[in-house]
């Protein structure tokens, strides 16, 4: 018989309506969302409710994302944790982010929401 527990999926984002933009949009697919704005968050979130998908935007503004990845691999939660990264700021470093850290795959701001929803049907359906 087939799991039909929801997956689910944190996002962290630092703008409340990309968050809720997203949040619905995946709720609306079957998926269960839960938006944090903190790092503090993000850990204690990832520890106890176990997501299956980590949506994060700016993931190269001020480096706070890179440490927050480095915090989730150094705690070897990111081995079965699925990364897609939202950012205005992707760079052609996102290739050597990607095998770095362990991303998934990586959108640019403005998101293109059917292509964001797209990709974690595809992450989660693995």
């Amino acid at each position: 018989m087939a799991d039909c527990t929801p997956k689910r999926v944190l996002v962290n984002d630092f703008d409340p309506f990309v968050a809720q933009v997203v949040k619905v949009a995946l709720e609306e697919r079957g998926y269960e969302v839960r938006i944090v704005t903190s790092q503090v968050e993000v850990i204690r979130e990832v520890e106890e409710w176990s997501p299956s998908l980590f949506i994060i935007t700016s993931l190269l503004l001020a480096g706070d994302g890179i440490r927050l990845l480095e915090k989730l691999g150094a705690n070897h939660i990111s081995e079965t944790l699925r990364i897609i990264v939202l950012s205005g700021y992707v760079s052609n470093r996102i290739d050597e982010y990607k095998s770095a850290y362990g991303i998934d795959a990586a959108f640019p701001k403005p998101i293109e929401v059917n292509a964001l929803v797209s990709k974690v049907n595809e992450l989660l359906a693995e």
